[in-house]
């Protein structure tokens, strides 16, 4: 559907807002230049004074996207990752050079550099492998490049699965996950009961009742405020710290889930 564009609505926000940090989920890193995306998180990152998160993820969904861009879809992961390449070395190098397949240059001075240090947190979006085990190229790149991890439409197990092969494969890159910032993309839809929420859901989504129950209950938080904790623990427990809330809701909906969040979510995990 409609959307606006991801940095310059970040602008705004951060204009708006005094404490609230805030982020992209996801920014299509492999449409963008990554020298404009790095002049642009910077600039957002000094105006908010350190409160700017770059979430990035390749996309490959909606061909559409790339032609207009004009970039070959069948290159988003190599340009991605050469993309946070290029993003660190002008955040952190005083005078940085860079001699890639994608993108050259030699002796560019970027400023203002960041607030935070060494640069803003990029976090890696993306899908997991499955009860498989199998590693993905997203979760090899949350493992080399990756300040942060933040799949969408994953179940607890294969978020736990990501987190064990994340912690795995950093060593291999020479990373410290200390710090490490572990997230999930979720979409949000709370009723009285499971069942209202499912019905609920169900006809947001398009999905028929009889063969949507068994998908969104899968990925999708959802029932009473009870549920909706029992899930969040379920995650926690597997190793996630940041919930991201999309809503299955209508639009006029969001702000009484925002209450109810308020009320009786958020203070359960304080």
């Amino acid at each position: 559907g409609p959307s606006l564009d991801t940095l310059t609505t970040l602008a705004y926000v951060v204009g708006h807002t005094k404490r609230i940090t805030v982020g992209s989920d996801v920014l299509l890193l492999p449409l963008h230049h990554p020298a404009w995306v790095a002049k642009i998180g910077a600039t957002i990152d000094v105006l908010s004074e350190g409160r700017f998160i770059l979430p990035i993820g390749v996309a490959g969904e909606f061909s559409k996207q790339f032609e207009a861009f004009g970039v070959p879809v069948n290159e988003r992961g190599k340009r991605t990752d050469e993309a946070i390449e290029v993003i660190k070395t002008l955040w952190t190098q005083e005078e940085a050079s860079f001699h890639g397949r994608f993108w050259q240059f030699e002796g560019i001075k970027m400023e203002p550099k960041p607030v935070q240090k060494p640069h803003p947190p990029i976090w890696i979006g993306g899908r997991p492998g499955g009860l498989d085990k199998s590693k993905t190229a997203a979760v090899t790149r949350a493992a080399r490049y990756g300040d942060g991890w933040d799949p969408y439409y994953v179940t607890v197990e294969m978020y736990a699965e990501s987190v064990k092969q994340i912690k795995e494969l950093a060593p291999q890159f020479g990373r410290d996950l200390t710090n490490y910032d572990w997230a999930v993309t979720t979409f949000w839809l709370m009723r009285p009961t499971l069942d209202e929420a499912i019905d609920a859901a169900a006809k947001k989504l398009r999905y028929g009742r009889e063969m949507s129950r068994e998908r969104i209950t899968r990925y999708d938080i959802l029932g009473s405020p009870k549920d909706t904790i029992e899930k969040l623990e379920k995650f926690v427990e597997a190793g996630c710290r940041y919930f991201i809330c999309n809503w299955s809701c209508d639009a006029s909906e969001v702000n009484h889930h925002l209450e109810l969040i308020g009320k009786e979510v958020i203070p359960h995990f304080k």
